[in-house]
């Protein structure tokens, strides 16, 4: 069942990381990082990672590519230092 922001978290994914499920496929992470305090980060879970990527290289946003990890991502940073992090689904992840 998915949880509020004013409840306790649904997940605590690793250290300094825990997670709310809004909905299936929203949520919100919030992970400690005393070095970027004032800055943000946003994830968004996209269907297709690739095509993402290729969609963001072909409007002219340069990036990294995909990245393997607990889940594949693909981290992008805005001009003001915020950094935005499309992240394809987690098999097998029940929400």
């Amino acid at each position: 069942m998915p949880g509020s922001l004013a409840g306790a978290p649904d997940a605590r994914l690793m250290d300094r990381l825990i997670e709310w499920h809004l909905a299936p496929g929203i949520g919100v992470q919030v992970f400690a990082d005393p070095e970027r305090a004032g800055h943000s980060t946003i994830v968004l879970e996209v269907a297709d990672l690739d095509d993402q990527a290729e969609r963001l290289l072909e409007s002219g946003i340069e990036h990294q590519g995909p990245q393997p990890g607990g889940a594949r991502i693909l981290q992008l940073q805005d001009p003001n230092g915020n950094r935005v992090v499309l992240a394809s689904p987690l098999v097998g992840l029940s929400r």
